[in-house]
């Protein structure tokens, strides 16, 4: 498969990050191919991709497809051989974004970053709240194809 660009702020239509947002306690390690393929973004093929990343100015910034709105954006401290994360923080404008539960956030940026962009093979997140029979339908509506932005 031929490898596609790096993503930017270009490739796909987006909404800043709002002011209006609160801190997720979110914590990590990623080698330097882990890096690369985070750095390198996600831009959606279709509709079933659910999400466009892409990084700027040591920002990773996640972005519903749909609507271009930023749910998360992650501080990358990049090292010598990686990067932690330096602090993260989720969209808490309502015109935007109306979730609250601020675990199940973290949970699905977990699954996002080490699953989605870094290749770290994660579950996705139980939502609870949700019968059983609900869940895949609900992995479809958050995450679309399951593809992992590397690939």
């Amino acid at each position: 498969m031929p490898q596609r660009p790096p993503a930017t702020r270009e490739s796909w239509r987006n909404k800043p990050f709002p002011t209006q947002r609160a801190p997720l306690p979110f914590e990590g390690r990623y080698d330097s191919a882990e890096l690369a393929r985070i750095l390198h973004g996600l831009v959606p093929e279709d509709v079933e991709d659910k999400w466009f990343v892409f990084h700027e100015d040591g920002w990773l910034y996640l972005h519903r497809a749909m609507t271009g709105s930023c749910i998360y954006a992650l501080r990358l401290r990049v090292e010598e051989d990686g990067a932690t994360i330096a602090g993260a923080w989720v969209n808490t404008d309502p015109a935007e974004y109306t979730a609250t539960d601020r675990a199940w956030d973290l949970a699905l940026l977990q699954f996002l970053v080490d699953d989605l962009l870094a290749g770290r093979p994660l579950d996705f997140p139980v939502r609870t709240s949700l019968p059983e029979d609900k869940q895949l339908n609900f992995q479809h509506t958050v995450v679309g194809r399951r593809r992992r932005g590397w690939e």
